[in-house]
């Protein structure tokens, strides 16, 4: 039993590793091959949609392929502020850049970039994925980078306006972050509009120029609803066309700092000893903590390899603290079983995370008579 969830555990980590390597790998930009010689010139425009370039700056190490990297500045290069005549920065249509003269390029291939909050490393970074540029022939490099985008652009992209995200961070806030800017008016809801019964009391700028004034840019805003968000609804944010800003369209509203939330805590901390499966003989009882979910349903499997397309489908009931719970007549001793969870618009099927037993690779819980289990002598 203990062998089984342990490997569920690490089939999980291994999972979400790869995802993790699928996304650097996929977002860094190919490497030249041509070794560099001397010294390079670099300049990055780097675009930040709230034009809020204070801090950042760009990490830069000369890279060999080969594991010999070499740092050109452990402080970087900033985007806005004094560079001491080191390097030039400055602004342009695009947003801000640097120009950098790294000298001792000899042998490298091409040059590493980070772009982060502050250069002690204790912010943000722009992206999780390494990034490197290539050099032409008369060892120039000009890029060009946008917030939140891992790829490295060899021209001046043409964005067009996009919500980046909408996400729930509290039961009255949602926060709506653009790829663009917008004129923010300081009046009504700037254009913005949320269905799923919910209706926006405020709005306001959260980075730019704008603070609580009118008239200037923001790509950030914080929206504060007139009553509570329901759990169990999808929720859709729009940003049409609206006075002199341009149409961003739509997009799901997601959770987000919500469940850390001192309200969540309060509202859905579940301290019941019945999470997972219950058995006995005449029934079997479920109970699993789901608050975001907008339905649940639990499948029912005569062996432990059905299909799952040909389980028994249940549907759970919306209870106490964010848990839905279903009980199923007769006797399901060494039945498999799984979650279909509906939550942002999808449906999800997952294993019990408070399952007693699993089957190999924990891809189902079992249900356990787990008094007949128990070796001679156990109980005492």
């Amino acid at each position: 039993m203990q062998i089984s969830q342990i490997s569920r555990r690490f089939v999980s980590v291994i999972a979400i590793l790869g995802l993790a390597l699928t996304f650097a790998v996929t977002g860094a930009t190919a490497k030249a091959s041509a070794a560099l010689q001397g010294t390079v010139s670099l300049t990055i425009h780097y675009q930040r949609p709230g034009a809020d370039y204070e801090g950042w700056n760009a990490y830069l190490w000369r890279d060999d392929n080969a594991g010999k990297d070499q740092e050109v500045s452990p402080t970087g290069f900033s985007f806005a502020g004094d560079t001491g005549g080191a390097y030039t920065n400055g602004t342009d249509e695009f947003g801000a850049y640097v120009t950098v003269l790294v000298d001792r390029m000899d042998g490298y291939k091409d040059m590493g970039v980070i772009i982060r909050s502050k250069p002690d490393w204790s912010g943000s970074k722009d992206t999780g994925a390494d990034r490197f540029i290539a050099f032409n022939d008369a060892n120039n490099a000009e890029v060009w980078i946008v917030q939140g985008d891992a790829k490295i652009y060899q021209s001046s992209p043409d964005i067009q306006p996009t919500i980046l995200s909408a996400t729930i961070d509290d039961f009255r806030k949602v926060t709506v972050t653009l790829n663009g800017s917008i004129t923010f008016t300081g009046t009504d809801n700037e254009g913005l509009s949320i269905d799923g019964g919910a209706t926006i009391a405020s709005v306001k700028a959260l980075n730019g120029t704008a603070g609580d004034g009118t008239g200037d840019q923001t790509s950030q805003l914080e929206l504060t609803l007139a009553e509570d968000i329901t759990f169990g609804t999808t929720y859709h944010i729009a940003l049409p066309a609206h006075g002199v800003n341009p149409d961003f369209g739509d997009a799901t509203v997601t959770i987000g700092a919500l469940m850390n939330s001192d309200g969540f805590n309060a509202a859905f901390t579940y301290t019941g000893d019945d999470l997972g499966n219950t058995w006995t003989a005449e029934s079997t009882k479920f109970r699993v903590w789901a608050p975001t979910a907008e339905g649940v349903q639990v499948l029912v499997l005569d062996t432990l390899n059905q299909d799952y397309n040909d389980a028994t489908v249940y549907d759970m009931t919306k209870d106490v603290k964010g848990t839905w719970l279903a009980e199923v007549n007769g006797d399901l001793n060494g039945k498999a079983y799984m979650y279909k969870v509906h939550v942002n618009g999808m449906f999800n099927l997952a294993v019990d995370p408070y399952a007693r037993a699993v089957t190999v690779n924990g891809d189902r819980g079992v249900v356990v008579n787990l008094a007949a289990t128990d070796p001679a002598g156990f109980e005492s």
